[in-house]
């Protein structure tokens, strides 16, 4: 049971218009407005702890694959784009950065479809001078 369910679950206060809610396979419940919306910041707690685990797990596993190919925040790269053709293609040049979670993406040095930051991968290679 998350902290959102227990905290609605729990609402036994009489006010003069409580909200009905569907808690699913047809239980019903009668909460007061400050229990729903206590229960909404719990849910929007736990979502948080929930993405900031995600996201360290992602930038630790991503330090050891930049790390494999020695690649660090600050480095010049370039990747090197076929063309659906087969004949050529471009070359994007940028360098990696770290963006507000802390994971290594790309700012390019000019925008390619729209966008300016591309993720990180094994491809892109150390710029050549």
């Amino acid at each position: 049971m998350t902290a959102q369910d227990a905290i609605l679950r729990a609402c036994h206060h009489d006010t003069g218009n409580p909200c009905e809610l569907d808690m699913g396979h047809g239980e019903k419940l009668n909460v007061c407005a400050n229990c729903w919306n206590a229960s909404v910041y719990a849910r929007l707690e736990e979502r948080k702890k929930q993405l900031a685990e995600h996201w360290r797990k992602y930038v630790w596993e991503q330090k050891k694959a930049m790390d494999e190919v020695g690649a660090f925040v600050g480095q010049r790269v370039q990747y090197f784009c076929r063309s659906m053709l087969g004949l050529g293609g471009i070359t994007i040049t940028g360098r990696i950065v770290t963006n507000r979670n802390g994971v290594g993406v790309v700012r390019m040095d000019q925008i390619v479809d729209g966008k300016r930051e591309a993720a990180w991968n094994k491809a892109w290679r150390e710029v050549q001078s």
